[in-house]
């Protein structure tokens, strides 16, 4: 299933792969966060963001201090219009590993969809702290009215 899964992931089809993967998982003796973390991911790229969904609490609830889980059931929580759900993820994830500034520009992004341009600019600040030289971050942060220093 597994070799299976990488086929139909070689030439794009990511739905496939992902059901091939879902089938590894499911006979696996003991599935792993990791695992069930690829599975996430293919259902992310065939655009199925609730079995997304679902195969990342499944990974959050195995570990739950995994960040990589909570960042990508954040980001499915995102993709089904819950905010609410997918800033708690997000922080969560940001708290695990705050080395990864894609979970800041997502985290930062959400609260300035609820218009919280402050509470974003100030997790911006942070960010550009630990990751000085991250344009992405940079630019998020001028988005939200902070100023380089000079």
């Amino acid at each position: 299933a597994n070799q299976l899964g990488e086929a139909f992931e070689a030439i794009g089809q990511y739905g496939n792969a992902a059901q091939a993967w879902s089938v590894a998982v499911k006979n696996a003796q003991t599935p792993t966060a990791a695992d069930l973390l690829v599975v996430a991911n293919a259902w992310e790229k065939a655009g199925n963001i609730d079995a997304m969904g679902r195969a990342a609490q499944e990974a959050s609830t195995l570990e739950p201090s995994n960040a990589a889980a909570h960042h990508t059931l954040a980001k499915a929580f995102d993709g089904s219009g819950n905010t609410e759900w997918a800033i708690r993820h997000a922080r969560k994830s940001w708290e695990l590993d705050p080395e990864k500034p894609d979970v800041v520009i997502l985290l930062g992004g959400l609260y300035e969809s609820r218009g919280e341009r402050r509470t974003a600019r100030e997790l911006y600040r942070d960010a550009l702290r630990r990751h000085p030289s991250d344009a992405r971050l940079y630019a998020a942060f001028e988005r939200v009215g902070g100023t380089r220093r000079r």
